[in-house]
């Protein structure tokens, strides 16, 4: 059900990009052509994947018309010793096709749910990875979120943080946007070095007579941030903390 569904999806887009792309006359008719089958077809699958999680619902109704059944039964029947003990025995085996209905219908439903993928933040879907027929293993990575909500990584000296303190006003500039000066305010810092947290950490108790000035990551909050400008993941910016 999940692939059924996945697949629907994706042909669903490309199907919708072929014919954007034939309209502006981009790709030939016999890629559009291909594009509505492959859509058709997965469209044809998931109505499938319904069905079968339809049967299995009602399924599980008749196994539980069943159990009524029997235990009706057993009310109106004489006290007699093996009446009963079928009985019991019918209503048992009733119980246990409801149980695997219901096992039925609760794994089509959790393959169901497998088909949305919902994004912890909202942000921008980009470096998609996954296409059409291709096979995920888990923790492979799919997509990959940008959020909206953006701040700055500034790595100060580490001979210039020892009297910055977190709610200091700081000052951003950004390349992409020449002339424009951003407020910020200092948030807080990273509890060790960039070069601490790298693959290959540096080992300064080597003997090495060369020493040098390790990178501290500030991360610089935003104060009004403006509308008019758009900030991306990834720019350069110089950053001004004012100590005072």
């Amino acid at each position: 059900m999940a692939r059924a569904e996945a697949d629907f999806h994706k042909t669903q887009i490309d199907l919708d990009r072929a014919k954007q792309l034939r309209a502006a006359h981009a790709i030939p008719q016999d890629r559009l052509d291909a594009a509505q089958i492959s859509y058709d077809g997965s469209q044809a699958a998931l109505a499938q994947a319904h069905a079968q999680l339809a049967f299995a619902q009602d399924a599980r109704r008749g196994a539980e018309t069943r159990v009524s059944e029997a235990r009706g039964r057993l009310s109106q029947t004489a006290p007699v010793e093996p009446q009963i003990a079928a009985s019991e025995a019918n209503a048992a085996l009733a119980h246990a096709r409801v149980q695997s209905a219901q096992a039925t219908s609760d794994l089509a439903r959790l393959q169901l749910s497998y088909t949305k993928i919902l994004a912890p933040v909202d942000g921008w879907a980009s470096k998609l990875v996954a296409h059409a027929g291709q096979f995920i293993s888990v923790g492979q990575p799919v997509v990959s979120i940008v959020p909206t909500a953006t701040y700055v990584v500034a790595n100060f000296k580490e001979t210039q943080v020892g009297h910055m303190k977190a709610g200091q006003r700081a000052v951003i500039t950004v390349d992409a946007y020449p002339g424009r000066k951003l407020e910020g305010r200092v948030e807080s810092f990273s509890g060790g070095t960039g070069a601490t947290f790298s693959l290959i950490p540096a080992d300064n108790a080597t003997g090495n007579f060369v020493k040098l000035v390790q990178r501290i990551p500030v991360r610089i909050a935003w104060v009004n941030p403006p509308q008019d400008i758009d900030l991306r993941a990834g720019y350069s910016v110089d950053v001004t903390v004012h100590l005072r």
